[in-house]
């Protein structure tokens, strides 16, 4: 837990519930470990763990971009496959079977090129 705060560490001091001469040991241990900021940071280091946690939002979202982007890829490589077998009179039956698409797939590829012509 980091705490900038005297005031902070004091309310959160107040919601636990303990003995004086407890609570006085842990102030005191802060109270050094605030005087003495090297202290500190040999046992936390705030910025490599922020660094840390960015890194890691940084690698998650660039792994569901990457999904994502190859999903759109998939679907659009679908979408040329149904249409340049279509242009060609391939019956719908074999389109169907070739593309692994269920007719109302491959129909509604069909209809959305109908709707952008």
């Amino acid at each position: 837990m980091y705490v900038e705060k005297e005031e902070d560490f004091s309310n959160i001091l107040n919601l636990v519930r303990m003995k004086p001469e407890i609570k006085e040991l842990i102030e005191g241990v802060l109270d050094n470990m605030n005087k003495d900021s090297d202290l500190v940071s040999g046992y936390y280091n705030w910025r490599d763990e922020q660094d840390k946690m960015n890194r890691s939002i940084i690698n998650e979202v660039k792994e569901k971009t990457l999904k994502i982007g190859i999903e759109q890829g998939i679907e659009q490589k679908e979408r040329e496959v149904v249409l340049n077998m279509y242009s060609n009179n391939i019956p719908m039956e074999m389109i169907c079977k070739c593309t692994n698409l269920t007719c109302e797939q491959v129909n509604e590829i069909i209809n959305n090129l109908n709707l952008k012509n």
